[in-house]
């Protein structure tokens, strides 16, 4: 028996325990002080990845990466509020709700959805699994 993933009235008639889905450990991203190292990473559609370790990922840590790296005017795809000021510092910025169920958005109707981070959560994967090898 699988389960009875999202039934919880069928997992409590059965008299089991229901699946924790919470990650191990304390919430939050981490800093270098607790020893959860944050990876700031940017990347450019179909170009360069930046990977950095830092002791935080909070505003004033990334805002001068972010203006030495990358051009006045370019747009920032992301699923994560830090990045909500970007639009004053001169930067194009489109987000997704990942809480709300939205992964991907097609906004302008052409089937393409271009509103999305996958490319970056996908190196950050790949970078872990390497990493934690």
């Amino acid at each position: 028996m699988a389960g009875h993933k999202g039934q919880p009235n069928k997992v409590k008639k059965s008299g089991r325990k229901p699946r924790r889905r919470r990650l191990k450990g304390k919430r939050g991203r981490g800093t270098s002080g607790d020893e959860k190292n944050p990876v700031f990473g940017m990347v450019e559609r179909r170009g360069f990845v930046r990977l950095q370790v830092l002791p935080n990922v909070q505003q004033k840590t990334i805002e001068p990466i972010i203006k030495k790296t990358v051009a006045v005017g370019s747009t920032f795809y992301t699923d994560y509020n830090i990045y909500n000021h970007v639009g004053s510092l001169g930067y194009k910025h489109k987000t997704v709700n990942h809480g709300e169920g939205e992964y991907a958005r097609d906004e302008d109707g052409d089937g393409f959805y271009e509103v999305h981070c996958n490319t970056q959560e996908g190196i950050c994967g790949a970078a872990r699994a390497v990493f934690d090898a």
